[in-house]
């Protein structure tokens, strides 16, 4: 996986606070009341459970993070897959 704007992945971006955009009143900042809508790592780490439940095949799970997984992995943790039997 690659972080955000490295490598094959896209810059990290919020449409819902238009940030990066000419249009956002306050220009580069995301207001707390945005913030819910911008939680990528929420968003992403719902697509990963997807994947573990669709491919799994009833198989256990152990997740494992380095860097930014540990975001990603914790978020997975508040989810709280069925699939996912153990975190490193």
């Amino acid at each position: 996986m690659d972080h955000h704007g490295t490598g094959r992945s896209t810059f990290l971006d919020c449409f819902a606070a238009q940030a990066t955009t000419t249009v956002s009143r306050d220009g580069n900042s995301i207001k707390p009341a945005e913030g819910p809508a911008c939680d990528q790592a929420r968003e992403n780490a719902t697509g990963v459970v997807t994947f573990i439940s669709k491919f799994a095949n009833g198989a256990n799970t152990i997740v494992n993070d380095v860097g930014y997984g540990t975001v990603l992995v914790k978020r997975i943790m508040y989810l709280n897959p069925l699939e996912v039997t153990g975190y490193v």
